[in-house]
């Protein structure tokens, strides 16, 4: 086996957020509030550790 860097984030272990589309922000869903509030999936920062290489960056692809 050997690693490779992952085609889905580049390398870089992050992907857009699928919740807030790489916003950081999401419209509240509470009447008693107005305005956004941080993602609660990202955090606030607009990504996301990449599904495919769990976040590393790499993937593990098998010698042929």
């Amino acid at each position: 086996a050997h690693q490779e860097i992952c085609l889905r984030c580049d390398g870089t272990g992050k992907v857009t957020c699928s919740n807030c589309k790489g916003k950081g922000k999401v419209g509240s869903r509470y009447w008693t509030l107005t305005g956004t509030t941080n993602c609660p999936k990202c955090g606030g920062d607009g990504y996301e550790d990449c599904s495919t290489c769990r976040g590393t960056g790499v993937v593990t692809l098998p010698d042929d």
